[in-house]
């Protein structure tokens, strides 16, 4: 059995891991999507919202059951970054680390160096975001979101 905490990206919430759940548990693992600060149904005002916050958030998950066996944190997109960090807070808690379609940092790099590299050019995310107020927040659209998340473009007719 391996126990998963599962950690979603940017513009999401626990909800979507949902559909992965299930399968988990019916393969007899323990498994757990946990909202991050701010996201989700979590009411934590966005002046507090940090990456640090979020690896607080992400240790507090793994350190809720005091005999529970070390994690597989699992991060999705930003929640890449987010596990990274937490494993970095308390490494006691981490059996080990799993990124889908998630960013990866080496030690010392931000998610603006990830999204500043030549891979990042033409990504959809950050060609949508909307940033404004202050403390600066990021939006993103519906459709946007739609698009570049959750691929649900129309799909192409081809040209006979």
């Amino acid at each position: 059995m391996t126990r998963f905490v599962l950690v979603h990206g940017a513009f999401r919430g626990s909800w979507c891991w949902e559909p992965v759940l299930p399968g988990l548990r019916a393969a007899g693992h323990e498994a757990e999507a946990i909202d991050l600060p701010g996201a989700g149904t979590d009411p934590t005002p966005l002046a507090e919202v940090t990456l640090d916050a979020y690896a607080e958030r992400i240790c507090q998950a793994l350190s809720r059951t005091p005999l529970a066996p070390p994690a597989l944190l699992v991060g999705q997109s930003m929640g890449g970054m987010a596990i990274t960090q937490a494993a970095a807070r308390c490494p006691q808690h981490v059996a080990a680390l799993a990124y889908v379609s998630a960013f990866a940092p080496a030690d010392g790099q931000s998610l603006m160096d990830l999204v500043a590299m030549p891979e990042a050019a033409g990504d959809q995310v950050q060609a949508s975001l909307v940033v404004e107020g202050d403390p600066p927040v990021a939006t993103l659209p519906a459709q946007a979101a739609r698009d570049a998340i959750y691929n649900c473009r129309p799909k192409l007719s081809r040209a006979r």
